[in-house]
């Protein structure tokens, strides 16, 4: 457990072999981006995805923390209280994921479509 997930959060860092590193990366996309805070000192850094952005926790805040998130591609570039806790982030991710496989099934079928209604128009010529 822990290990990975199948498809959901491919491409991101954030399962159990990944956790060691997080912090130290973190810290350098902030420092590449000359970023002015550090990275607080109880930040639990859980999740970054393709280098340029991550999600993190703050210890300290208690049991059930909200959520931070950082990326370099925001303006002006700060650290957002994303969600309320680490269950939102989660569903939130899963929302994403379930959007996206609805999207692209849809997109499928479609170009589907247009093969056959193409196929049946060059049948019926002949």
């Amino acid at each position: 457990m822990g290990h990975g997930a199948g498809i959901l959060l491919r491409g991101s860092d954030c399962f159990y072999q990944h956790l060691p590193p997080l912090r130290t990366w973190a810290e350098e996309l902030l420092e590449e981006n000359n970023f002015p805070e550090p990275l607080p000192e109880d930040a639990f850094v859980f999740y970054m995805h393709q280098g340029y952005l991550f999600y993190f926790v703050r210890v300290g805040e208690g049991d059930d923390p909200p959520v931070y998130f950082y990326s370099e591609a925001m303006d002006p570039r700060a650290f957002i209280k994303a969600h309320p806790n680490l269950a939102d982030f989660l569903n939130y991710q899963i929302e994403v994921e379930v959007h996206y496989r609805a999207d692209h099934v849809a997109r499928l079928e479609q170009s589907q479509v247009g093969k056959r209604v193409e196929g049946s128009c060059q049948a019926s010529r002949r």
